[in-house]
């Protein structure tokens, strides 16, 4: 039963890997800036068991791995540090279950996922990769706006979580 329950999440990293790839990427503007392996791993650390989330970051990082220019476990390795670092957050300082928490986590792990996106495009470049992340080129107002979107979608994301298990009066506190 648990190997289902692997499978499972599994099988959402890769339909999340896909979704990051044609819903938000053939966009243009703000939306092709929106990082969806951010707020689903962010979802995911704050949400799910260790178990669920590590399946969960194998599908997505080898769904990306399979689509993308970067050499072969690039975004399984930019993943998985990132969902560590959320992983270790949410267990040492964000310990709470409420809202700020939430918006926090999340803006830490985008912080660690471009961290760990630029290291990995470097290296992808130093042993003959194709792709480098140019930092000069990104607008800074289109990239603040998909930010504020991530943040949005986690916030609203946690009120439909809190509304559906009625408890309207504990949004910003523990859940």
């Amino acid at each position: 039963m648990r190997f289902i329950y692997h499978v499972w999440f599994f099988m959402l990293g890769l339909l999340a890997a896909l979704a990051s790839v044609s819903l938000v990427r053939p966009g243009n503007g703000s939306w092709n800036l929106v990082q969806v392996p951010v707020i689903v791993l962010t979802l995911a650390v704050f949400f799910f068991k260790e178990d669920g989330l590590a399946a969960l970051t194998i599908g997505m990082g080898l769904g990306l791995d399979i689509v993308s220019a970067y050499p072969f476990f690039s975004w399984l390795v930019i993943l998985a540090a990132t969902a560590l670092v959320g992983w270790w957050l949410s267990k040492t300082v964000l310990t709470n279950r409420s809202l700020p928490s939430l918006v926090l986590l999340g803006a830490a792990m985008h912080l660690a996922f471009f961290v760990f996106e630029l290291a990995v495009s470097r290296a992808a470049q130093i042993f003959g990769g194709s792709v480098w992340y140019m930092v000069s080129e990104i607008d800074l107002w289109r990239a603040l706006i998909a930010f504020g979107i991530e943040m949005a979608v986690l916030a609203i994301i946690f009120i439909i979580y809190v509304r559906l298990r009625g408890e309207r009066s504990r949004m910003l506190t523990h859940v």
